[in-house]
């Protein structure tokens, strides 16, 4: 009796960071957490766990034997829990680059809302030639990419 782990370590790159197991049926959930280093004290900030594309409740881990032939999907969100911190938290970090140069922002908006009614959201406006500070950007500018042109598959380029 064989049942089927599939490994996702980045749910934004799922087919790029996926990895296939088969393990003998009958083992618990928490066992096979267990078996991966994964503490039953951890497991409150993930991984989440699929089976049959329905999530099942951490409450149950311990009990819940992997059936012969299921395909049990782990997903190991980035820097654990739920993506961001622990406690299963998602954080989405973004930066809009809004043009080259000195712009005057009056306003951020989401819709019509006022972006100072979403009280767990945080801005920052950087002008030029300044650095972000509210968070780790990670962008990698490489002069290698200058010039480049990206044309559409549909337009015909003649000579």
């Amino acid at each position: 009796m064989t049942a089927f782990i599939v490994i996702v370590t980045n749910p934004f790159e799922p087919v790029a960071s996926r990895s296939v197991h088969a393990v003998e049926a009958g083992i618990t959930l928490g066992g096979l957490l267990q078996a991966c280093g994964i503490a039953e004290d951890c497991w409150l900030d993930g991984p989440e766990i699929l089976i049959g594309g329905m999530t099942v409740p951490v409450g149950i881990y311990a009990v819940r034997a992997i059936g012969d032939g299921e395909v049990v999907t782990v997903i190991r969100w980035p820097q654990g829990g739920g993506g961001g911190g622990g406690g299963g938290e998602q954080y989405l970090y973004q930066l809009h680059v809004i043009g080259q140069g000195e712009y005057a922002v009056e306003q951020i908006r989401i819709e019509d809302t006022p972006i100072s009614s979403f009280e767990e959201v945080q801005t920052e406006t950087v002008p030029p030639g300044s650095r972000v500070t509210l968070f780790e950007p990670d962008v990698v500018t490489a002069a290698e990419v200058a010039g480049q042109e990206l044309v559409a598959p549909n337009l015909v380029i003649g000579g």
